[in-house]
């Protein structure tokens, strides 16, 4: 998981799941682990998109989880500014400690 959301008291937002979620999720962390390294700093955006997509997957239901992940990803080129996008619905927690 990313170092930001780890020891997170699951408090107001209950965590969802569920196995096609946890597939998702095992994708995106692989992809941070192992590919994200090699391609280095491409995202314009904080927190990165494959952890953006790791917050929607994680709190949001999939119906709308996969439609802003792919909207996020779509954004994050050269004609766009970039900068602090967190999700609305997360814990209070998670979103203070994004908020550097």
């Amino acid at each position: 998981m990313h170092p930001h959301f780890h020891n997170i008291p699951e408090t107001e937002i209950p965590r969802r799941w569920g196995p096609f979620r946890s597939m998702i999720l095992t994708f995106i962390r692989l992809y941070q682990k192992y590919l994200s390294p090699i391609l280095g700093r491409q995202c314009r955006f904080y927190p990165t998109c494959s952890s953006y997509a790791e917050l929607l997957f994680m709190y949001y239901p999939l119906w709308v989880a996969i439609p802003k992940s792919l909207d996020r990803i779509v954004r994050c080129n050269p004609y766009n500014p970039g900068g602090l996008d967190i999700p609305e619905k997360i814990p209070e927690e998670i979103k203070k400690s994004l908020q550097l």
